[in-house]
């Protein structure tokens, strides 16, 4: 199980554009990301099923209700991935800084998303070969 994937969108990226960040963590440029091309990686490297996210620099860029709407949107969109490969993909919910976008983190996720909401994760090894999966 990969539990540090980072998707991205279309409009996650022209917002994160438009914000001012062109080179998100000193890379080059923003990367493409698409569930086929993530299936076969992940078909071709042995891996189950990853957990997405999304990466710095996150959802607020400034204004609470677009920091607000953006997140919605990913929430959305990684709940989106998650129902069409139930067993292959989860996703960690993007949250919002409750402190600047006046909401709390049950608000963050859209009603209808099946986000994974934790505050942190439990590690446990698994087999012997000492592999780690996320409870």
């Amino acid at each position: 199980m990969d539990v540090h994937v980072h998707f991205l969108t279309d409009h996650y990226v022209r917002t994160a554009k438009d914000a001012g960040h062109l080179h998100p963590d000193g890379g080059p440029g923003w990367p493409t990301w698409s569930a086929a091309e993530h299936l076969d990686l992940m078909d071709r490297c042995s891996i189950a099923a990853s957990i997405l996210s999304i990466s710095s620099p996150g959802v607020s860029f400034g204004d609470p209700a677009a920091t607000r709407a953006l997140a919605r949107h990913v929430n959305d969109a990684g709940a989106e991935v998650q129902r069409a490969h139930p067993s292959r993909f989860g996703h960690f919910a993007a949250l919002l800084p409750a402190s600047r976008a006046g909401s709390t983190p049950r608000e963050s996720v859209n009603g209808g998303s099946r986000a994974t909401l934790r505050r942190r994760i439990s590690w446990r090894s698994v087999g012997a070969r000492g592999r780690r999966a996320a409870e």
